[in-house]
């Protein structure tokens, strides 16, 4: 099973997929690869061996074979072609007792540019970051929130003291100083911040905001003179401060600490690259005033694209939905 699951797994990374689905169809399983941008599919198999992969996956991620209803998560190391790899492998059973399972991806990466449709966004963004308060990218999944807090770090990292927690660590950035979450030894998003203020970083990252405890610690942080990056889940750079209000936030903190807010997304570019794009609002343009339009630096990138036959006219159509 393990010489199996290999090719499962190289095929995937020739996809540049990040993630793997395992999905019940009828009386067999499909297996799916996810880019980024959408799914595709890979193969079918008999239900006999997807349980018998299930199990493989299970025992090696120390999650409990036995257990395929309840939703669980795990994760392993994989090493495949001079290529370290952590998988994270998360499983849940449908109404029907079926299992899937979703095997994330996450690369050994080493901090590098990522690829923009116009470089002159990423440059507008640096010169745009503040002294100290909250900066926070948002985005879907895959669309390079990561890698782009990264750059923005790496360009500080020789004059200033760079403290990460991030779950995991993606991007190995040897500048910085990193932590990962580990629920299991009492190093969650709650425990490390508060480690890490103790260090007295000048920049700090807290790699996701995802719940009331870790919204209210990435303000305090915020309040306390640092420079603090982080990502929400969020569908535009507006949207960021409504979310971190639904979070429990108070609103005058947020007006004092919310300095600058991103929403990025990764769109195919004709030769089937993919290309970061990006919009942002600072602090007046959310707080202070109701007549800038959302979205203008996001539109107007899309359409000196098209007119440059950078992206097609689907893109550009589908982002515009985005947008609108």
């Amino acid at each position: 099973m393990q010489a199996y699951f290999k090719t499962i797994l190289k095929e995937a990374i020739v996809s540049n997929a990040v993630d793997i689905y395992l999905l019940p169809e009828l009386e067999n399983y499909q297996i799916k690869f996810h880019n980024g941008r959408q799914p595709t599919g890979f193969r079918i198999i008999s239900r006999q061996l997807a349980l018998k992969l299930f199990s493989f996956l299970k025992f090696k991620a120390q999650m409990n074979i036995a257990e395929n209803r309840r939703p669980q998560v795990g994760s392993m190391d994989w090493y495949l072609d001079r290529e370290n790899l952590s998988l994270r492998i998360s499983t849940v059973g449908n109404f029907n007792n079926q299992e899937t399972m979703v095997i994330r991806i996450l690369y050994d990466r080493q901090i590098h540019d990522l690829l923009w449709l116009q470089r002159k966004q990423f440059h507008a963004i640096k010169q745009l970051l503040p002294a100290q308060g909250l900066v926070v990218v948002a985005g879907p999944t895959g669309s390079g929130k990561t890698t782009t807090i990264h750059e923005l770090l790496n360009d500080r990292a020789d004059d200033n003291l760079i403290l990460t927690i991030e779950d995991p660590v993606e991007i190995k950035n040897p500048k910085t100083i990193q932590l990962q979450i580990n629920n299991d030894a009492a190093m969650s998003y709650l425990d490390l911040i508060k480690v890490a203020l103790r260090h007295h970083p000048d920049i700090l990252l807290i790699g996701e905001i995802r719940d009331a405890q870790t919204a209210q610690a990435t303000i305090q942080a915020s309040l306390s003179g640092h420079l603090v990056f982080s990502t929400i889940h969020a569908n535009s750079a507006m949207a960021v401060c409504d979310r971190l209000l639904e979070l429990g936030v108070d609103k005058s903190l947020l007006k004092q600490v919310l300095k600058l807010s991103v929403y990025q997304r990764l769109l195919p570019k004709i030769d089937n690259s993919l290309a970061a794009i990006a919009d942002w609002k600072t602090n007046d343009e959310i707080f202070q005033s109701e007549q800038y339009p959302l979205a203008n630096h996001f539109k107007e990138v899309l359409d000196e694209a098209f007119k440059n036959k950078t992206i097609s006219a689907k893109t550009r159509e589908d982002y515009q939905q985005i947008i609108s």
